[in-house]
């Protein structure tokens, strides 16, 4: 029995048990009694949704943190829920068990080289590099991720220390940063109280100092500093240095990684008596790790998928693509193509790259440079991402065996790296930005740029898809705005799952076998 339903008897019963004598002069006062009862069980009713979508609105905020706690599982979790699970089970039943084998191959691969196996890569680099490159100072950069632009901040800080002391290092970098809260900069030395400053660079001093830190032990003892500045400030994603115009580069997780790390190398009599050769060494093996990385990459990425249909082939025996339901059966739709007819297909093969290229060089919003080849993490950046997946992409276009394939391939394609690279995220801003409306309360977003009232629609969306990012979770406080921006995150991964993993493929689809009853009637109308 419910707990309303229980409230609900034991106050009949109660108007029940009154005296019979008493009814006249109580009637009034049982009706407001009943009265009170439906309205004690409407907000009871009331508050049983508010907890269910609590609950639900809870399960989605844990499922999310852990997704950015754990990069790789994230990544993955949500590749495989939004898109690979639907896009093999359209195929299976549109087309058969060929294409589903090859649809499943195809984005499983290309989640694994496009995002997770780089960073190994350069990783392994890094160490075959290192002897080459940092033998002089008697230190090892082999796991260092430390920009060009970290290496230079960091390194004026040490010059500018002239006593060399740990925690002037420190202090020097915390009392000059600010963080972006929401649509102003937050001055972290203003902020945070005095007693817990001193408290955060006491910690990192002593986390710098003591060498014996495990690389495990030195992360979770980032991590808890990282939270408190957190908590003090609502700051992470954009940070920036007193006199710097620009924000700074990365993140405030990224930033005490790299003061940490740096910070230890920099005690080296060898690098801090050779300070300046010892950047330029960073900085030239920071280059050619990544160059190698990328160099490795690239080729695997572009060949993944001629492997998965030579594969296919080797299976099936069969020759063209498995996108048509007699496929097992021979594939009748598959025709060999005269010179002629090569030429013309491999013309749209070039075209369709160039779409592809230009779709690409559209999403970076900026002029590609040596840096943006630069790996700062285990995981590439959404540059370098962009820059693998296009290179993938194009290598699926050109594997294409009819015009059928080379336009379902385009247009999956396509239509993911924009809402991978941006649609998600505007379908994400676009709903924090509905729940700010309604929420006055909640921030969700920060905002780096305002649009003016007398700007044109155009103008004011410009602003807005490059002026605001999603908060992160460290940056917000309170259940309900935790919830909320929970919610933000799963109207992308949503559009994503509808958009990407059920219409796409089911519209390719449908094309597909329009095109083909159209190539059989016409076949049939000329004999």
């Amino acid at each position: 029995m419910s707990y309303t339903n229980s409230c609900i008897m034991f106050c009949e019963s109660e108007i029940m048990s009154l005296s019979i004598n008493n009814f006249s002069s109580n009637e009034n006062n049982k009706y407001k009694n009943k009265k009170e009862i439906v309205k004690y069980n409407n907000n009871n009713n009331n508050l049983t949704h508010k907890q269910s979508f609590g609950g639900a609105a809870d399960a989605l905020t844990s499922v999310f943190k852990w997704c950015a706690n754990n990069p790789v599982g994230g990544v993955v979790a949500i590749d495989i829920i939004s898109t690979d699970i639907p896009r093999t089970y359209v195929d299976l039943k549109t087309a058969g068990p060929a294409a589903a084998v090859e649809t499943i191959r195809r984005e499983f691969s290309g989640t694994f080289v496009d995002c997770i196996m780089p960073g190994f890569i350069v990783l392994g680099a890094g160490k075959l590099l290192n002897p080459l490159f940092m033998k002089k100072f008697n230190t090892n950069m082999t796991s260092s991720w430390a920009s060009e632009e970290a290496l230079d901040k960091l390194s004026s800080v040490i010059k500018a220390n002239k006593n060399n002391k740990t925690s002037n290092y420190v202090s020097n970098i915390m009392k000059s940063l600010s963080g972006l809260d929401t649509n102003k900069w937050v001055d972290f030395s203003s902020k945070i109280p005095k007693n817990k400053m001193d408290e955060i660079i006491n910690q990192i001093t002593s986390i710098i100092d003591n060498d014996k830190l495990s690389s495990k032990e030195t992360k979770k003892a980032i991590n808890e500093v990282y939270k408190k500045i957190c908590n003090e400030t609502n700051c992470s994603n954009a940070i920036k240095f007193k006199g710097d115009v620009k924000e700074y580069g990365s993140n405030l997780s990224d930033l005490l990684r790299d003061m940490v790390d740096l910070g230890r190398k920099f005690k080296n009599k060898k690098v801090s008596s050779n300070l300046d050769d010892f950047i330029k060494s960073s900085k030239k093996m920071l280059t050619a790790k990544s160059i190698i990385g990328l160099a490795i990459t690239l080729p695997i990425a572009m060949s993944m998928q001629a492997i998965n249909r030579y594969l296919t082939r080797k299976k099936y025996k069969v020759e063209g693509a498995p996108i048509y339901k007699d496929f097992e059966k021979g594939n009748s739709n598959h025709k060999k193509m005269d010179e002629k007819e090569k030429k013309k297909f491999f013309g749209e093969k070039i075209l369709a790259s160039i779409a592809m290229t230009g779709l690409a060089a559209l999403s970076l919003q900026k002029k590609p440079s040596l840096k943006m080849l630069q790996f700062n993490g285990l995981f590439p950046s959404m540059d370098q991402c962009r820059i693998i997946s296009l290179a993938t992409f194009i290598s699926r276009l050109f594997s294409s065996e009819d015009s059928n394939e080379l336009r379902e391939a385009f247009i999956r394609d396509a239509i993911s790296f924009s809402a991978f690279y941006f649609m998600g995220d505007y379908v994400s801003k676009g709903t924090a930005s509905l729940i700010e409306k309604y929420n006055k309360d909640v921030k969700l977003l920060n905002r780096f740029k305002t649009s003016s009232k007398n700007d044109n629609i155009f103008n004011k969306f410009k602003v807005w898809a490059k002026g605001t990012d999603l908060k992160s979770f460290d940056e917000i406080k309170g259940k309900k705005a935790t919830n909320l921006r929970s919610v933000a995150q799963a109207a992308g991964v949503a559009f994503s799952l509808i958009t990407l993993g059920i219409i796409l493929p089911i519209y390719n689809r449908k094309i597909t076998e329009k095109k083909v009853k159209q190539q059989k009637e016409m076949d049939a109308n000329s004999k």
